[in-house]
């Protein structure tokens, strides 16, 4: 968060630091990030405000629920992720917000919302208000007590004299030594995954696929390819009165949103187009991230040869997760036709890999349905999911895939956890 930052936790912060932090929250409610969104105006005030008045405090889900959005005090979270949905939305929006600020970040104060967590952090740059300046390291009393070297004794003062080089010597091997330790800890999974495609310089490209709805000439014309007569198939009246024009499922832009967030972070350029409007150029101008599978011929085409594979079947009206390596197994299936109401789980594959075709890094986020493929983006979002992977996935350091189950209550999804992972 840059050099001299310091963080106010678990303390009641001082009457400088508490007005310079309410200054920052109320710019950043006023930026156009958060401005339009009540949700997350309300629920962000709250936390920080929580924060400054009650340090000690450990934040709930539940308690959450009913200050901010008025849940019953007995609501299911599990059932009702208003609370979760918010602060994940937030913390992409903090991504946003500080990585389109005018000011310098490295000077400004940072309101930030570290995942796993209702408990906000502020960092103060070294010019922000409130935040005062260590004295210099030089004219410190030896004994820490902050009196400048003017006012000791003559004897201590010759004493600061004779031996400032070897004090600033030993100073500067403990930062090395610091800075060596730091080297030899090796990165976190969350950060081995997502170098590949933030450590390019070129831009990231999002390509995302489009579904044309039932009825249309499209639609028709993808059931006949794949040896199915479109007449068979139920339309709805208002359906087939529908215009040829592709639609977004919401969950994909949610999972598109999801990833825009991390590489907000990482400010790093991104471009998104469909897949219909991408050619294998613009995807060998840099690394991909390709969302969805059945309406994204370009995920269909790069992640045909992988070990793990979503595939559709229209004669059997299914969906299939297919193992090359045990291509007899059955139990990682979904009927196409299910209301997603009525499903207990859906999957989702997460892939991340130098793919030969373009020569470039790959990013797969797809599910079996929309929802799924919302919650695989959330997991590469996280890093307390991927910090948490156990066994060859910990270990992996090359291209990884994950095959992904997610439980599903009443249409909504829950947390997403890892039942396949390959490594190559």
């Amino acid at each position: 968060m840059g050099n001299g930052s310091a963080s106010v936790l678990g303390r009641t912060p001082a009457a400088g630091e508490r007005a310079a932090i309410l200054r920052q929250l109320d710019r950043m409610l006023q930026h156009p990030v958060f401005k339009n969104s009540k949700r997350c105006t309300s629920l962000l005030s709250h936390l920080v405000r929580q924060a400054l008045d009650h340090p000690e405090a450990h934040i709930k889900e539940r308690t959450l629920g009913v200050e901010v959005f008025g849940r019953d005090p007995g609501y299911d979270t599990a059932l009702d992720p208003v609370v979760r949905m918010t602060a994940n939305e937030i913390r992409k929006r903090i991504g946003q917000y500080y990585h389109n600020h005018e000011s310098d970040p490295e000077l400004e104060l940072r309101i930030e919302l570290p995942a796993g967590t209702y408990t906000p952090e502020f960092r103060f740059g070294p010019q922000e208000p409130g935040h005062e300046a260590l004295p210099d390291a030089s004219l410190a009393s030896a004994e820490g007590d902050g009196v400048a070297a003017a006012v000791l004794s003559p004897s201590r003062q010759h004493f600061l004299r004779r031996y400032r080089n070897t004090i600033l010597i030993a100073s500067a091997a403990v930062v090395l030594l610091a800075v060596g330790f730091a080297w030899l800890r090796p990165p976190s999974m969350y950060v081995h995954f997502w170098t590949p495609i933030v450590a390019s310089p070129n831009r990231v490209l999002i390509c995302i696929g489009t579904a044309y709805p039932p009825g249309t000439p499209q639609y028709q014309n993808l059931a006949k390819l794949n040896g199915i007569d479109p007449n068979s198939l139920p339309v709805a009246a208002n359906e087939a009165a529908l215009p040829p024009r592709p639609e977004l499922p919401a969950s994909d832009a949610t999972a598109m949103s999801t990833v825009v967030g991390v590489l907000a972070q990482y400010k790093k350029a991104y471009e998104v187009r469909s897949d219909e409007e991408t050619s294998l150029a613009d995807l060998r101008a840099g690394p991909v991230i390709l969302i969805g599978i059945f309406d994204n011929e370009w995920t269909r085409k790069l992640t045909a040869s992988l070990r793990f594979r979503l595939v559709d079947d229209w004669n059997a009206r299914t969906l299939t997760v297919k193992d090359a390596e045990r291509p007899l197994r059955k139990d990682w299936v979904l009927g196409m036709d299910q209301n997603y109401k009525d499903l207990k789980s859906d999957f989702a594959i997460v892939s991340r890999y130098s793919d030969n075709v373009t020569g470039t890094a790959v990013l797969e986020i797809a599910g079996m349905r929309s929802q799924g493929t919302a919650a695989a983006a959330e997991f590469v979002s996280n890093p307390a999911y991927l910090n948490a992977l156990k066994g060859a996935g910990a270990r992996c350091r090359g291209n990884i895939q994950l095959v992904l189950e997610v439980p599903v209550v009443n249409g909504i999804t829950g947390q997403p956890h890892v039942i396949a992972t390959h490594c190559w």
